[in-house]
């Protein structure tokens, strides 16, 4: 199971799947039994890819979205997978939905569903994004390690930077083996819960291929974009008070610097904004904020609890506020408006 043709980047024409390979491959994987299936992962005992497919068909062909759809069955378990292309979008998307009644047990081993991105890369190595940070990982073995949103392999292809920025919306064990990407998506461990996975999952991907060029603070957005996608909300036909268009934040400098939360304070009314710089340099942000939320009145630097920093570095000028940020570091300014 796995999407069509290849993945390349558009500025550097790089194609960084291997066609006897194909990307986003479902596979499973059995493990050896072993005492505390939930908390160790034991070695493959056996390994099925590809996965048979029961049924492909082109879902959506237009000038704004293409959708292809295939469908494959595991043991008793039901797979559909749609893989998306959509205009203006810098990502390949790829959605698994799973009717997931395969169970673990000391007789029979441990089930695992994984997704594997082979790739060209040459020495690749990969970052992975950790809380308010990332961290590059000296594992090639395939050894699983946890990330956040998005894990991004990197390396060269002839001599060329390139990289595959993996992004999900909520699997959290990723794996290197050799220039081979992979996501574990389902594991049915046996003890101590018997059934930790059985029922209906829907989960999420995207492939952002790349040059090499792309920032940590450009990962951390694109990972923060597709975990929260615009939600359309129907509404009564009214004047309104706002713009038709609007953010809360015009614009953050420099751009190593992103914002990391939007946030109403515990304590009153007044909106936290918690900033995280990225690429190792100790910085002075300055945060131009958009009409959206009103006036602002009054800045203030904070802790992660919300208490006013002794030393705070805040200021407000009209409506741009200023702070400084340490290298890899994290601040968290509180912001008044009328």
């Amino acid at each position: 199971m796995t999407s069509q043709g290849g993945c390349a980047d558009k500025a550097t024409g790089l194609d960084l799947a291997t066609p006897t390979d194909p990307l986003a491959l479902l596979e499973l994987v059995t493990e050896r039994p072993r005492d505390m299936s939930s908390w160790v992962i034991g070695d493959a005992m056996s390994r099925v890819r590809p996965l048979a497919l029961h049924a492909l068909a082109v879902e959506t062909s237009n000038p704004y979205v293409a959708t292809l759809v295939a469908k494959a069955k595991v043991g008793d378990s039901e797979l559909t997978l749609r893989t998306s292309l959509k205009a203006g979008q810098p990502w390949l998307e790829v959605e698994l939905e799973a009717n997931w009644l395969e169970r673990g047990g000391p007789g029979s081993g441990t089930p695992q569903l994984r997704m594997r991105f082979p790739t060209r890369l040459e020495e690749p190595k990969t970052r992975y994004e950790v809380p308010y940070g990332s961290i590059v990982r000296g594992l090639a073995q395939g050894e699983e390690v946890p990330a956040l949103r998005w894990a991004d392999a990197f390396g060269t292809i002839q001599g060329r930077p390139a990289g595959l920025l993996l992004v999900n919306d909520g699997k959290h064990g990723h794996s290197l083996e050799g220039s081979t990407l992979a996501l574990t998506l389902l594991r049915s461990s046996y003890e101590p819960d018997p059934l930790p996975e059985i029922g209906s999952h829907s989960m999420r991907v995207a492939l952002v291929p790349h040059g090499g060029t792309l920032t940590v603070a450009e990962m951390t957005r694109l990972g923060a974009a597709f975990n929260h996608p615009l939600q359309v909300v129907a509404a009564d036909l009214h004047a309104g008070r706002l713009a038709p268009a609007g953010s809360a934040v015009a614009s953050v400098s420099p751009t190593d610097v992103v914002v990391g939360a939007v946030k109403r304070a515990e304590g009153d009314g007044s909106i936290v904004f918690r900033l995280l710089e990225t690429a190792g340099r100790a910085s002075t942000v300055r945060l131009e904020l958009a009409p959206l939320l009103g006036t602002p009145t009054a800045a203030e630097e904070v802790d992660l609890l919300e208490r006013p920093v002794a030393k705070g570095t805040a200021r407000l000028a009209s409506r741009s506020v200023s702070v400084d940020v340490p290298a890899h570091g994290v601040a968290s300014v509180r912001v008044r408006f009328d």
